[in-house]
Protein backbone atom coordinates (compact mmCIF):
# COMPACT_ATOMS: atom_id res chain seq x y z
CA UNK A 1 0.00 0.00 0.00
CA UNK A 2 2.73 2.31 0.65
CA UNK A 3 4.38 1.87 -2.72
CA UNK A 4 1.44 2.70 -4.29
CA UNK A 5 0.96 5.98 -2.80
CA UNK A 6 4.39 7.08 -2.90
CA UNK A 7 4.32 5.97 -6.99
CA UNK A 8 1.03 8.24 -7.04
CA UNK A 9 2.89 10.65 -5.33
CA UNK A 10 5.72 11.13 -6.98
CA UNK A 11 4.04 10.69 -10.63
CA UNK A 12 1.82 13.24 -9.15
CA UNK A 13 4.80 15.81 -8.72
CA UNK A 14 6.31 14.68 -12.04
CA UNK A 15 3.05 15.72 -13.66
CA UNK A 16 3.05 18.85 -11.59
CA UNK A 17 6.46 19.84 -12.91
CA UNK A 18 6.06 19.31 -16.68
CA UNK A 19 2.94 21.40 -16.52
CA UNK A 20 4.16 24.30 -14.28
CA UNK A 21 8.02 23.89 -15.17
CA UNK A 22 8.56 22.35 -18.65
CA UNK A 23 8.41 25.76 -20.43
CA UNK A 24 10.65 25.83 -23.50
CA UNK A 25 12.29 28.62 -25.21
CA UNK A 26 10.35 30.23 -27.77
CA UNK A 27 10.66 29.11 -31.27
CA UNK A 28 10.59 32.47 -32.97
CA UNK A 29 11.39 32.44 -37.11
CA UNK A 30 12.20 35.59 -38.16
CA UNK A 31 10.03 36.58 -40.76
CA UNK A 32 10.91 39.66 -42.77
CA UNK A 33 8.53 42.59 -43.57
CA UNK A 34 8.80 43.99 -46.96
CA UNK A 35 8.04 47.36 -47.61
CA UNK A 36 6.59 48.67 -50.84
CA UNK A 37 9.24 50.73 -53.02
CA UNK A 38 7.97 54.36 -53.30
CA UNK A 39 9.24 55.74 -56.97
CA UNK A 40 9.84 54.80 -60.42
CA UNK A 41 9.74 51.17 -62.03
CA UNK A 42 12.57 48.94 -60.69
CA UNK A 43 12.93 50.38 -57.76
CA UNK A 44 13.71 47.65 -54.65
CA UNK A 45 12.46 48.08 -51.40
CA UNK A 46 14.87 46.67 -48.69
CA UNK A 47 12.95 44.04 -45.85
CA UNK A 48 14.34 44.32 -43.01
CA UNK A 49 13.88 41.06 -40.24
CA UNK A 50 12.35 40.65 -37.06
CA UNK A 51 14.57 41.20 -34.60
CA UNK A 52 13.72 38.82 -31.46
CA UNK A 53 14.90 38.98 -28.10
CA UNK A 54 13.63 36.17 -25.43
CA UNK A 55 14.82 36.98 -22.03
CA UNK A 56 13.57 37.63 -18.51
CA UNK A 57 10.36 35.62 -19.69
CA UNK A 58 9.44 38.35 -22.01
CA UNK A 59 9.60 37.51 -25.71
CA UNK A 60 10.09 40.91 -27.41
CA UNK A 61 10.13 41.31 -30.92
CA UNK A 62 10.93 44.72 -33.23
CA UNK A 63 9.96 44.97 -36.87
CA UNK A 64 11.33 48.10 -39.20
CA UNK A 65 8.37 49.25 -41.39
CA UNK A 66 9.40 52.33 -42.79
CA UNK A 67 13.32 52.89 -43.01
CA UNK A 68 13.42 53.05 -46.65
CA UNK A 69 10.81 55.52 -46.80
CA UNK A 70 11.11 57.92 -43.71
CA UNK A 71 7.79 59.96 -42.92
CA UNK A 72 7.73 62.41 -40.29
CA UNK A 73 8.17 59.49 -38.30
CA UNK A 74 10.48 56.41 -37.93
CA UNK A 75 7.65 53.22 -37.47
CA UNK A 76 8.29 50.35 -35.67
CA UNK A 77 6.14 47.47 -35.05
CA UNK A 78 7.02 45.56 -32.07
CA UNK A 79 5.24 42.63 -29.86
CA UNK A 80 5.92 41.35 -26.43
CA UNK A 81 4.38 38.10 -25.24
CA UNK A 82 4.78 36.37 -21.99
CA UNK A 83 2.63 34.06 -19.23
CA UNK A 84 4.77 35.09 -16.46
CA UNK A 85 4.27 39.12 -16.34
CA UNK A 86 2.09 42.15 -16.75
CA UNK A 87 2.87 43.83 -19.47
CA UNK A 88 1.98 47.37 -18.29
CA UNK A 89 4.56 49.08 -20.01
CA UNK A 90 4.78 52.84 -21.45
CA UNK A 91 7.17 52.21 -24.12
CA UNK A 92 7.80 56.20 -24.98
CA UNK A 93 9.46 56.00 -21.33
CA UNK A 94 11.44 53.02 -22.28
CA UNK A 95 12.61 52.93 -25.90
CA UNK A 96 15.46 54.90 -27.52
CA UNK A 97 16.47 55.19 -31.33
CA UNK A 98 20.41 54.95 -31.67
CA UNK A 99 22.94 54.87 -34.75
CA UNK A 100 26.38 54.72 -35.48
CA UNK A 101 26.64 58.36 -35.76
CA UNK A 102 25.78 59.02 -32.45
CA UNK A 103 21.74 60.00 -33.03
CA UNK A 104 19.79 59.35 -30.00
CA UNK A 105 16.00 60.12 -29.75
CA UNK A 106 13.06 59.45 -27.63
CA UNK A 107 10.11 57.90 -29.13
CA UNK A 108 6.74 60.35 -29.74
CA UNK A 109 4.47 57.85 -30.32
CA UNK A 110 3.33 54.16 -28.74
CA UNK A 111 0.06 52.71 -30.50
CA UNK A 112 -0.16 50.08 -28.14
CA UNK A 113 -1.80 48.86 -25.42
CA UNK A 114 -0.37 48.55 -21.78
CA UNK A 115 -1.47 45.32 -19.85
CA UNK A 116 -1.82 41.70 -20.68
CA UNK A 117 0.19 39.25 -21.73
CA UNK A 118 0.49 40.02 -25.71
CA UNK A 119 0.87 43.67 -26.43
CA UNK A 120 1.38 44.21 -30.51
CA UNK A 121 1.30 48.05 -31.33
CA UNK A 122 3.83 50.63 -33.54
CA UNK A 123 6.60 52.87 -31.90
CA UNK A 124 6.91 56.20 -33.64
CA UNK A 125 10.48 58.07 -33.30
CA UNK A 126 11.05 60.93 -34.92
CA UNK A 127 12.64 60.58 -39.09
CA UNK A 128 16.05 61.29 -38.43
CA UNK A 129 18.24 62.00 -41.40
CA UNK A 130 19.63 58.54 -42.44
CA UNK A 131 22.28 59.82 -45.45
CA UNK A 132 25.70 57.93 -44.37
CA UNK A 133 23.89 55.86 -41.38
CA UNK A 134 25.76 52.45 -41.48
CA UNK A 135 23.40 51.10 -38.63
CA UNK A 136 20.31 51.74 -36.57
CA UNK A 137 19.06 50.11 -32.87
CA UNK A 138 15.49 50.51 -31.11
CA UNK A 139 16.69 49.89 -27.67
CA UNK A 140 14.50 48.74 -24.48
CA UNK A 141 15.10 49.50 -21.28
CA UNK A 142 13.59 47.83 -18.25
CA UNK A 143 11.35 45.80 -19.32
CA UNK A 144 10.96 42.24 -17.25
CA UNK A 145 14.36 43.41 -15.21
CA UNK A 146 16.36 43.19 -18.63
CA UNK A 147 18.54 46.27 -18.55
CA UNK A 148 18.38 46.76 -22.25
CA UNK A 149 17.53 44.74 -25.41
CA UNK A 150 19.10 45.83 -28.55
CA UNK A 151 17.80 45.61 -31.74
CA UNK A 152 20.02 46.54 -34.69
CA UNK A 153 19.68 46.45 -38.38
CA UNK A 154 22.21 47.30 -40.92
CA UNK A 155 21.57 50.07 -43.49
CA UNK A 156 24.70 50.16 -45.48
CA UNK A 157 28.23 47.94 -45.30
Amino acid sequence: MKRFTLTLTLLGIGLLLIACGGRREAQVTPTPIVVEPVGGPGQMARSYPVRVSDAGRVVVEVTPLNLDQPESTLHFQVAMNTHWVELDYDLTRLAVLRTNRGDEVAPVRWDGPQGGHHVNGILYFPAIDLEGVRWIEVVIRDVAGIPERVFRWELRP
